[in-house]
C-alpha cells in the first residue's frame, strides 16, 4: 500500500488479536526500510508473546533470526 495508509498499524493490531488467541505469534519482518521490532537494514524472525498496550510506540526486540540487507 501507499505511504500513510495504516499497514504498520494494521500488523500492530493483527500482532495483538492473534496473541489473545495464542502464546506467541511469529512476526516475519520483510520492511528494511521501517522495521519493526530491529533497526533498519534487517531482515528478521521475532517472536512476540506480550500484547503492546501503546501501538505508537517503537518497541525493540531480540530476533530469533535475522539477516544483513542493505549497503
Amino acid at each position: 500500500g501507499p505511504k500513510n495508509s495504516g499497514k504498520t498499524t494494521f500488523s500492530r493490531v493483527l500482532v495483538n488479536v492473534l496473541l489473545q488467541r495464542y502464546k506467541k505469534v511469529a512476526y516475519l519482518d520483510t520492511d528494511v526500510g521501517q522495521t519493526e521490532f530491529t533497526p533498519p537494514g534487517l531482515l528478521s524472525l521475532t517472536t512476540i508473546d506480550k500484547i503492546t498496550s501503546d501501538l505508537s510506540i517503537p518497541c525493540l526486540k531480540t530476533p530469533e533470526r535475522c539477516f544483513f540487507f542493505g549497503d
